[in-house]
């Protein structure tokens, strides 16, 4: 219910049609991208922002093939400012990002990953937060495109909950998640909230962290970007395996906060799923209740049918029923699974084991 209470009020981009204030800096770091690459640059090229008022700084994470050739290649026909950094003794998303961050020419920051693309008026979308508002950061929708396998379509409602989640939950002021795909913020910002400090050493989380530290900076002043405009589009995993790790990595991040609410909410979100799994025990063995869970049940379902209905419906996406059943009494198995496994072990990325 809070969920779609959230999504329903999320403020909508504001409209702008003046001239551009600001500089606008597109900080992209990569390791071993070279089949996303041109795609990237393309989607770039093709923006109807004004080709003075960006630059892209990319960053190499010690790529072992063919990524920065690519790049340089591409260099001679950008319509826009292009820069291509390399990491050097330190490696990793974060120290990349701080690199290109460091080196930047704008006031505004936005950041994005190598195997993205984007719509001719994303970049657009995200200048009129702060051309137009008080803005200190917005987070804005990810998605995939061409999915093909039942692996992949299923993974399509499975990340657009995250994603209407992550816009609810600002809506509400109980921020929670947002992706790095497609993040803005201010850089003199970025620099009173000490960057990436105190969270150097794990792999993820240069988004979430980031934004809590600006929630608590800037209270209010941060903003989810709910324009069609604005969505970044990336592939779907292809296996299980690099699902797996992805999500192993995702859900290591959340013993490191160190907002109290915010792991009170993931313990929260753990605890609701087990109570859900155990309802669904109790029904299939005719223990308790049996209207009560029921009604339990169907209420759960169907409010979150409606409230991934109008995501996917923003994000260009049907709403397959079939897949959303199955994930309905499969995901809270997978959510308690990771909550598990981000606990043990190391996880594989980009090469490197973690």
């Amino acid at each position: 219910m809070l969920l779609n209470i959230g999504w329903a009020i999320n403020k909508q981009t504001p409209s702008f049609q003046g001239e551009i204030s600001q500089y606008y800096s597109i900080v992209i770091p990569f390791r071993n991208e070279q089949d996303n690459l041109h795609n990237l640059l393309w989607s770039i090229q093709k923006q109807s922002f004004p080709g003075n008022a960006y630059e892209v700084i990319l960053v190499n994470d010690h790529s072992n093939d063919s990524s920065v050739e690519i790049i340089k290649e591409f260099e001679q026909k950008a319509s826009f400012s292009l820069t291509l950094l390399h990491l050097e003794e330190v490696l990793g998303k974060k120290q990349a990002l701080a690199k290109g961050i460091l080196t930047s020419k704008g006031s505004v920051i936005v950041t994005t990953d190598a195997d993205c693309t984007f719509g001719a008026n994303w970049l657009w979308s995200i200048a009129a937060f702060y051309e137009d508002s008080d803005a200190q950061m917005v987070t804005g929708p990810v998605t995939f495109e061409k999915e093909s396998t039942f692996f992949e379509k299923l993974q399509t409602i499975e990340f657009a909950s995250l994603i209407g989640t992550g816009a609810a939950s600002l809506a509400l002021k109980m921020p929670n998640m947002c992706n790095g795909a497609n993040l803005s913020f201010r850089k003199s910002s970025f620099f009173e909230v000490e960057g990436y400090k105190g969270n150097e050493e794990i792999a993820s989380g240069d988004d979430e962290f980031l934004m809590h530290k600006f929630w608590e900076a800037y209270g209010g002043k941060v903003y989810f970007n709910k324009s069609k405009d604005s969505t970044v589009y990336t592939q779907a995993h292809q296996t299980w395996r690099g699902f797996f790790q992805q999500r192993k990595r995702w859900a290591s991040k959340w013993k490191h906060y160190s907002s109290i609410k915010t792991t009170l909410l993931a313990v929260f979100v753990l605890l609701f799923n087990l109570s859900f799994i155990m309802a669904i025990g109790l029904l299939l063995r005719g223990v308790g209740n049996y209207i009560d869970l029921l009604v339990v049940v169907t209420l759960k379902v169907i409010l979150e049918a409606i409230f991934l209905y109008k995501v996917l419906n923003f994000l260009n996406k049907k709403m397959n029923w079939m897949y959303f059943i199955f994930l309905q009494f499969t995901y809270p198995f997978y959510v308690i699974i990771f909550g598990i496994a981000a606990n043990f072990g190391k996880y594989r990325w980009k090469g490197r084991k973690h």
